[in-house]
């Protein structure tokens, strides 16, 4: 496993090299994103922690070249560092990529620990993402490399990327540079310039003509003002999504799946194994997959670490209008904000879905039985 520290504060360097080169990984170090540019190259670093702010640039936009270069192949997990007084958000620093943000000072061996949980989730397939998909349109303002006035039209699927502009002439080709106005409110406009990274000169079913806007360097700018704008979005798109008849197998993989991305999967086992009968229910299924995923995080997180752990998940049909998902970990070792967790974001999930929950802790195990009723 390779390793790659990139920071200017030789002391804080020499503390994380020495860390991982305790931890039998390939270390690496440099002391500017030059240098950091010549270890990628050379050595196709797996990993890289790095200051934010660095003595020759801002790491975001080194981080956007390297995965350009990177093409097919997978470019390193990055994990940024910060100061105390810096104003980069968690948020914006996984929209631009990033696996995890530090502030300075931190524990190293928690670092650590964050690498393991990235490197595993990196070979697992599984990604940190919060730009999916929305319903987000603006108006645009587009002016092209070759043209001298601005265009009026619109923007739809807009991510921390880019966007998509709908243009019915003067489509431009690829690589053109262009200068850009997104308009989502009177308040809310991102200026910029980007350059031309597709173009579809010919409609189709549900597609229209147009062409998509990749973000130029300096990216991060822009997220710090999408990231409020998609959260917002997306969070009144969930309240405000029906009820649908859901497979609550699929549901509870896709929740396994998660919960395994935030966890540390290096002793702790999750055990699932469904029914060979489909069980479906009637959910609003990002609330019910949240529930499900936070609860697996808070209940496995404490024995992580304790050889043989593992949490098992049963579904069980009580009778033909309710059926129970029940998590039980070994042994017993639950976070101390399990309960809080329940209480604000677990039970009001359930309350809306006429659901009910019951936990036990002893010295032996941990399990939490949720009851829902079928569709």
């Amino acid at each position: 496993m390779k390793f790659l520290a990139v920071s200017q504060d030789k002391s804080l360097l020499k503390s994380m090299c020495a860390e991982f080169e305790h931890q039998k990984y390939a270390v690496f170090s440099a002391s500017s994103l030059k240098d950091a540019a010549e270890v990628c190259e050379k050595e196709k670093p797996e990993v890289i922690v790095a200051d934010h702010i660095q003595s020759d640039g801002n790491f975001f936009d080194f981080y956007d070249s390297l995965k350009m270069a990177a093409k097919a192949e997978a470019a390193p997990v990055a994990i940024l560092l910060v100061d105390p007084k810096s104003t980069l958000t968690p948020e914006v620093a996984i929209a631009m990529g990033a696996w995890a943000l530090y502030t300075k000072p931190f524990n190293i061996k928690s670092l650590y620990y964050s690498v393991e949980d990235a490197v595993f989730s990196r070979r697992a397939g599984y990604t940190k993402r919060l730009d999916e998909r929305v319903e987000l349109i603006s108006r645009l303002e587009i002016k092209l490399e070759t043209a001298s006035e601005y265009i009026s039209t619109f923007s739809t699927n807009i991510s921390f990327g880019g966007f998509f502009a709908a243009l019915t002439s003067n489509i431009p080709e690829l690589n053109e540079k262009v200068d850009f106005k997104l308009k989502f409110t009177n308040s809310d406009v991102i200026e910029g310039k980007g350059r031309v990274a597709w173009v579809r000169k010919t409609p189709k079913v549900g597609a229209q003509m147009g062409c998509g806007i990749q973000f130029s360097a300096g990216r991060e700018k822009y997220v710090k003002v999408l990231v409020p704008i998609i959260n917002e979005a997306r969070t009144r798109q969930i309240e405000t999504a029906s009820f649908q008849i859901e497979d609550l197998n699929d549901l509870l993989a896709l929740s396994i799946q998660a919960a395994k991305e935030k966890i540390s999967k290096k002793l702790s086992e999750i055990e699932y194994i469904p029914p060979t009968e489909k069980v479906t229910i009637m959910c609003r299924l990002p609330q019910i997959h949240s529930a499900f995923t936070e609860l697996m995080y808070e209940l496995i997180y404490p024995m992580r670490e304790i050889p043989n752990s593992k949490c098992t998940v049963e579904l069980k049909n009580l009778d033909e209008k309710s059926v129970q998902v029940i998590f039980t970990c070994i042994p017993s070792g639950t976070s101390l904000y399990i309960d809080q967790l329940i209480a604000e974001k677990v039970q009001p999930i359930l309350d809306l879905h006429k659901a009910s929950i019951e936990s036990e802790f002893n010295s032996i195990n941990s399990t939490v039985t949720i009851t829902l009723p079928k569709n």
